[in-house]
């Protein structure tokens, strides 16, 4: 049940009581986090992850052109970097009863979202900012021509952005909801300890009375 994949198995019941491996019981689902919402926000995310590995091949970041921005290119190896990393991190921050691990992956997930965010933003800012650009190309006669493409380069860097900004957001969103039920488990074991802790004090204090009364039974008849 703790291992159960959101995005992968079916869904679990929202009216069910939930028995975890450690004998923790949760009412339902809802009491950690809104089941549809959690889910289709990693559905986006893994989206817009997608979509930013494509435009990261689009901008061409092995190719030599001329008076683009070395950031950009920085920006572009960064862009396939979190790719790697996140998509390796995807089974274990999909669990459906979260796990402190899960929560530090999706924390991770924003994070190296954030920094993206800025790159793009910085980087960008630099593309649009450049006069001209130029790519080298060899014509049929085998020479090299000069093409320029501001505009094609320009465009991918403000989709890349858009992008950026959604994965930011969704990230952010599955990281909250990650720390919102992760906080609910530990507050639910705390509160369960505190009374076990409750029953054997009483325990404790029923039997010191009956040893009491035994004893002033034995000694006074």
């Amino acid at each position: 049940m703790s291992r159960q994949n959101i995005l992968t198995d079916p869904p679990l019941p929202r009216d069910q009581e939930i028995v975890l491996e450690s004998g923790l019981k949760i009412e339902s689902i809802d009491c950690l986090y809104n089941p549809q919402i959690f889910k289709r926000s990693l559905q986006c995310y893994a989206c817009t992850l997608l979509i930013k590995y494509i435009l990261a091949y689009m901008f061409v970041p092995f190719e030599n052109i001329e008076n683009r921005p070395s950031l950009a290119v920085v920006t572009v190896l960064y862009t396939l970097a979190i790719f790697t990393i996140c998509i390796s991190l995807l089974p274990f921050s999909t669990i459906a009863i979260p796990t402190g691990f899960t929560v530090c992956c999706l924390i991770t997930w924003s994070i190296l979202e954030f920094i993206g965010l800025l790159l793009t933003l910085t980087s960008t800012i630099l593309c649009l900012n450049v006069d001209k650009m130029y790519q080298y190309e060899v014509n049929g006669s085998g020479k090299k021509e000069r093409v320029e493409i501001t505009l094609y380069v320009q465009v991918l860097c403000c989709l890349a952005l858009v992008s950026n900004c959604f994965s930011f957001l969704f990230s952010l969103v599955n990281a909250l909801c990650g720390y919102k039920s992760l906080s609910y488990l530990v507050n639910s074991i705390d509160r369960r300890l505190l009374h076990n802790k409750a029953e054997s004090e009483v325990l404790v204090q029923k039997l010191s009375s009956e040893m009491c009364k035994s004893l002033e039974k034995y000694y006074n008849p």
